[in-house]
């Protein structure tokens, strides 16, 4: 452990040992002698510690700061609910051994000259849920320049940005754990602000953090004044951010990768009477979940036997075609405003019957201020102040997708981790579940035309768990995607 070597030789040390000692066990519990009997446990208990980082061992100076993690991990102890301990690895390995940590760590002054096969390795690690730390050791300009190229290449569809530490598009980074008010902005003046750091969102979670100044030297030397306490809340709390303070597996399980890590591809036929769904364009994120309507099409298929067009057209809301298709759907991140031209066209689209599903992506309330802006932009008041115009409305527990009358049965559906805790901050009752779920529609007689949740529940059908996900955990949110596309497909 102290090494942080997973493998001796060929032998991981604590699979093969534990393998060992549970086979030699005598039937009282014990191992012979009690010194024999006390190290065994010692080694089962103290050996079992989840793994939370890994040290990717590349060609070159991969470890300049040989106590980087050691100290890191020592830092962190149990403050994510249990303790953790880190070890070292290689791209050689296959990728459900990499992933039996949430992070892998790779820092030097020059950076790494990744394989084709390597750089493959990393794109399934990000994609298999996993976050890839990046350092430039020392502040390293050279590293931080083939960093920027290497982002390039390896993800060209999601930019990198800025990660920042204030303001009203803050990262939720920074509050993961320790608090950016409390914890960090003391040294605002003197770190810049966000210290540099930058990522690369990958559908709804940042997957992917650099930081352009030293983090490992700072951890290594654990007493730089101010500076060591700063390196180690940030690595806390990146650390917070990646698991989303959930339980680490135990070192002994098996790890069970998502059953397709390619990028999803359109089908090679379109069953004959498929239903079409189309995503709506706006300037709020509008494709941050951009696998969720093709495992929709498969939870469909495979649950209710319905098809759908598993490749979802992209259109704004002024396009001609969006009378094509009788769903159209809606997610989103940031604020977003649409023309008077994508209302009219959206209105017309909604009185011919058409229906507008919806979800706030993580729950962000930028967007959902914005969603209720466009309906009531949609339905303005007619015929006087009197004349009550249709509006969002939460939907009764005896409505279909609540019932699940005709699709699954939902019964308490559970939030993720930070919406609980929020609610219960607030003093909300039924806090871990709810009494059914919020979903609000706008009805006109007698047809809905706009279905929406203010909680994510695109994610869920994603398959990623961001930590800023304010929404519903992966099982049950499925089943609720499941019943409001049903119902809107229905009636």
């Amino acid at each position: 452990m102290i090494s942080g070597l997973r493998n001796l030789g060929a032998h991981d040390w604590y699979r093969d040992g534990a393998a060992v000692l549970v086979r030699s066990q005598k039937p009282n519990g014990s191992w012979g002698q009690l010194y024999d009997t006390t190290f065994a446990v010692l080694f089962l208990a103290k050996g079992n510690r989840p793994v939370l980082i890994q040290k990717l061992q590349w060609q070159g100076h991969w470890n300049r700061n040989i106590h980087d993690l050691e100290n890191l991990t020592a830092f962190i102890g149990d403050k994510l609910g249990q303790q953790v301990t880190w070890q070292t690895t290689t791209l050689a390995l296959p990728l459900e051994e990499l992933r039996v940590s949430p992070i892998l760590y790779i820092t030097g002054h020059e950076f790494p000259r990744f394989t084709e096969q390597e750089k493959d390795k990393l794109r399934k690690f990000v994609r298999s849920g996993g976050t890839l730390l990046f350092e430039a050791c020392c502040g390293s300009d050279k590293f931080a320049q083939d960093f920027r190229v290497f982002a390039r290449e390896l993800w060209p569809e999601y930019p990198l940005r800025n990660i920042p530490a204030a303001g009203p598009d803050k990262h939720p980074v920074w509050d993961s754990f320790y608090r950016y008010d409390e914890d960090f902005r003391p040294l605002a003046g003197q770190i810049g602000g966000n210290y540099g750091l930058v990522g690369i969102d990958a559908g709804c979670r940042t997957s992917v953090f650099f930081s352009p100044r030293a983090l490992s030297c700072l951890w290594e030397l654990q007493d730089i004044p101010k500076w060591s306490q700063f390196a180690y809340k940030l690595g806390t709390n990146i650390a917070a951010y990646a698991t989303g303070r959930e339980k680490l597996p135990n070192k002994l399980d098996t790890v069970e990768l998502p059953a397709d890590l390619e990028p999803k591809g359109r089908q090679a036929e379109i069953p004959r009477g498929a239903v079409r769904i189309a995503r709506l364009i706006h300037d709020g994120d509008y494709n941050c979940d951009p696998n969720c309507m093709v495992n929709l099409a498969e939870l469909l298929r495979d649950k209710a036997k319905v098809d759908i067009v598993a490749k979802a057209r992209h259109l704004r809301a002024d396009d001609k075609s969006i009378f094509e298709y009788p769903v159209v759907f809606m997610t989103g991140h940031h604020s977003f405003k649409l023309s008077e031209k994508e209302i009219e066209n959206l209105r017309t689209y909604l009185q011919r019957g058409g229906v507008l599903i919806a979800d706030a992506c993580c729950g962000q309330k930028a967007f959902d201020a914005s969603f209720r802006e466009m309906v009531k932009r949609i339905y303005p008041p007619a015929g006087g102040a009197d004349v009550k115009a249709p509006a969002l409305e939460r939907l009764g527990k005896d409505h279909p997708i609540i019932s699940g009358s005709f699709g699954v049965a939902l019964g308490e559906l559970r939030y993720r981790t930070i919406l609980a805790e929020e609610l219960k901050r607030k003093g909300v009752e039924n806090w871990r579940g709810t009494e059914h779920p919020q979903i609000e529609a706008v009805s006109i007689d007698g047809r809905t035309t706009i279905i929406y949740s203010p909680y994510d529940f695109s994610c869920a059908l994603e398959g990623d768990r961001p930590y800023s996900c304010r929404g519903y955990q992966d099982e049950d949110g499925r089943k609720l995607a499941l019943n409001i596309f049903l119902y809107a497909i229905c009636y």
